[in-house]
C-alpha cells in the first residue's frame, strides 16, 4: 500500500495540525514543535512492505517529542532514521547523538525521546515491529541513540537496499516484497551488531559472541522438535547453566527464546510461502508437533490466527 501526505494544498492555518496527524498516522503518537507554521512545507511518501513500512519524508525545521504518556505496549516498534540533507539531533534513555547525512540512528517507540533537525531535511524512515527486530537482534534498546555509519560496509548495503526496495517494488509480487522486507531486517541486525561501541559499552564481546552463536544454532535447527537447552548448550560448547544465565540477562528463558524464534519464522513463512503450503506443514517444519497448540501459541503471540496472518498479503 502506498500513501502520500503533503502540506502544499493545505490552508496555512491548518498546516501544523495536518502534518502532526500525518506523522502520527505513519509512525506513532508524537508531539511536534514548529519553527514556522503558516509557511511550513512538508511531504511524506509511505509504503507498506509486509510487516514493515518505509517512508521518505521531507520537511522544514521541526522538533518531534515522544512523551511518557505516548509510550504504551500497543505501540511497540523501532524506527531507523537516515538523514539526507542535514544533521538530526536525537536523545533517548540518557543518550544524545548528532547524525549527519552518511549515518543513521535507531529509535524505540516504548521510551520517551527528543528528535529534531534545525534545518530543512529529507529522510528515509524504516518502521519495524518491536517483536520482529527482537527476533533478529538481542536487546535492540542497547543500540538506540547511537550513530551508525551508512557510508561503507554493511551500513551502506543496508541503506542502499532500502532504496532498491522502493525502486523495484512495483515489479514484485507482495510475497516477494515481504521476503525482501525480512532480508532488510537481517541486514540491519548485522549492521548494528558490528558496532564496536555498542558491543563494549552494553555487554562484553564474549557474551555477545556466545549469544550470537546460540541464536545461529537455534535458527538453523528450528525443525528439531527436541531443541532443548541441554542440546543447544552442548552444540555451542557451553554449560547448560551458563546458557540459562546468558538468557536470563536478556530477559527470557531458553525455551521462551526458541518458541519466539519459531513463531516469528512461522509468521514470516505464512506471508511469503505459496498459499498452497499447508499451515500444518509450516508448523511441522519449524518443530511444532501439535498443530492445535501451534495455532493457540500463534494467536496468543500475534493476536490473530495463522490463517488471518496469511490473508493480508494475498
Amino acid at each position: 500500500m502506498y500513501s502520500r501526505y503533503s502540506t502544499r494544498d493545505i490552508a496555512d492555518q491548518d498546516k501544523s495540525r495536518y502534518w502532526e496527524a500525518a506523522v502520527n498516522d505513519a509512525y506513532f503518537d508524537l508531539k511536534l514543535t514548529f519553527q514556522e507554521t503558516r509557511t511550513f512545507d512538508a511531504t511524506l511518501d509511505f509504503w507498506e512492505i509486509g510487516r514493515l513500512s518505509l517512508s521518505r519524508l521531507y520537511s522544514q525545521a521541526l522538533q518531534y517529542q515522544r512523551l511518557g504518556q505516548h509510550c504504551t505496549n500497543e505501540s511497540d516498534s523501532f524506527l531507523v532514521n537516515v538523514p539526507e540533507l542535514s544533521e538530526i539531533h536525537f536523545e533517548q534513555m540518557g543518550r544524545s547523538t548528532w547524525c549527519a547525512p552518511g549515518g543513521f540512528i535507531l529509535e524505540d517507540s516504548r521510551e520517551p525521546f527528543l528528535f529534531q533537525h534545525p534545518k530543512a531535511n529529507a529522510m528515509w524512515v524504516l518502521k519495524i515491529p518491536g517483536d520482529l527486530l527482537r527476533s533478529r537482534l538481542r536487546n535492540p534498546r542497547a543500540y538506540c541513540a547511537t550513530l551508525f555509519d551508512a557510508r561503507d560496509g554493511a551500513g551502506s548495503l543496508f541503506v542502499n537496499y532500502l532504496k532498491l526496495l522502493i525502486e523495484h517494488r512495483q515489479d514484485l509480487p507482495e510475497t516477494t516484497q515481504a521476503l525482501m522486507g525480512m532480508h532488510t531486517v537481517d541486514l540491519l541486525a548485522a549492521t548494528l551488531e558490528r558496532n564496536p561501541k555498542v558491543l563494549h559499552s552494553e555487554d562484553s564481546a564474549v557474551r555477545n559472541a556466545h549469544l550470537k552463536r546460540v541464536e545461529t544454532y537455534i535458527r538453523t535447527h528450528l525443525d528439531n522438535p527436541n531443541l532443548k537447552p541441554d542440546l543447544i548448550a552442548q552444540a555451542c560448547h557451553l554449560s547448560t547453566r551458563y546458557l540459562h544465565m546468558l538468557c536470563r540477562e536478556t530477559g527470557c528463558s531458553v525455551s521462551d527464546w526458541v518458541r519466539e524464534l519459531r513463531l516469528q519464522e512461522a509468521h514470516a513463512q505464512l506471508r511469503y510461502r505459496p498459499a498452497s503450503t499447508q499451515i500444518g506443514t509450516i508448523a511441522y517444519q519449524l518443530g511444532f508437533t501439535d498443530q492445535s497448540k501451534f495455532c493457540n501459541q500463534f494467536k496468543a503471540r500475534f493476536g490473530m490466527t495463522p490463517g488471518e496472518a496469511r490473508n493480508p498479503a494475498r
